[in-house]
């Protein structure tokens, strides 16, 4: 096997809440004793995206975290790191963000906090 290229970078080197969404989404389908194949063909993704998933070598989209939610039973939020929800993204980034806009984003981060 070929040594990593010291450019070469795992997505969880560069992204600590996807280390800690992978690892959930890994403790939650073993706690319900789902198998990945199980748990793909509930998404309707392959066992392959289970894989990466759990692994850190897929990014997650924020509809597929709300389908992982709905299939084991629990809130978005526990799927989702605490500190980070009590955080604007925008703050964290210093984007620029009009008044609407962050008029939507807080009640999208309400909801992920309320676990709809």
């Amino acid at each position: 096997m070929a040594d990593m290229n010291e450019t070469d970078t795992s997505l969880l080197d560069i992204a600590p809440t996807l280390r800690f969404v992978n690892t959930k989404i890994m403790e939650k389908r073993k706690a319900a004793g789902m198998t990945q194949a199980a748990l793909a063909a509930r998404l309707g993704k392959s066992r392959l995206f289970v894989v990466e998933a759990e692994s850190g070598t897929k990014d997650i989209s924020l509809s597929v975290i709300y389908d992982l939610a709905e299939v084991f039973g629990c809130p978005v939020t526990d799927l989702l790191p605490r500190e980070k929800l009590d955080k604007m993204p925008v703050e964290i980034r210093g984007d620029v963000i009009s008044g609407p806009a962050m008029s939507e984003v807080s009640a999208i981060l309400r909801g992920i906090r309320n676990g709809n």
